[in-house]
């Protein structure tokens, strides 16, 4: 989950704006929970998942990755190319020198990034962001 941010358009009637939260949450979903007591690290927050994954008996070399937070695309782009690129690194075992780098790194990794989703409105989602999104290796919007 990524780190809670005012959204440039501002508020929605339906998000419930929790406190320490991204707006589109209330701060008590598990994803919400593990991203607080992580710091919103997104290199921490991986880790901690694959873990709980490993744990319940779940195979972890292929992963989808859900980048949650409410509207990804709003945030500044260096912020978006640092938040991938530390969940790849993660995934990776170890640090790349770029984004590009994790990618491909991410192909042969123990845990292989198969699928990066992540969330926005429509308003963003133009041809401008869905370009910057692939970019970053996204293969699915919500």
């Amino acid at each position: 989950m990524s780190s809670p941010a005012k959204c440039p358009h501002g508020r929605c009637i339906y998000c419930p704006r929790g406190e320490n939260a991204a707006q589109s949450y209330t701060g008590n979903e598990p994803s919400s929970m593990r991203a607080i007591q992580n710091v919103y690290d997104p290199a921490l927050q991986v880790r901690e998942r694959l873990k709980q994954l490993r744990d319940g008996g779940h195979s972890t070399d292929k992963v989808e990755v859900i980048i949650q937070g409410g509207t990804f695309p709003a945030r500044p782009y260096e912020y978006q190319e640092w938040f991938v690129k530390r969940i790849l690194d993660e995934m990776n075992g170890r640090i790349a020198p770029n984004l590009e780098s994790a990618k491909s790194l991410s192909s042969t990794a123990k845990h292989r990034c198969v699928a990066l989703t992540v969330e926005t409105r429509p308003d963003y989602c133009r041809e401008r962001e869905v370009d910057l999104m692939l970019k970053l290796g996204v293969t699915r919007v919500e």
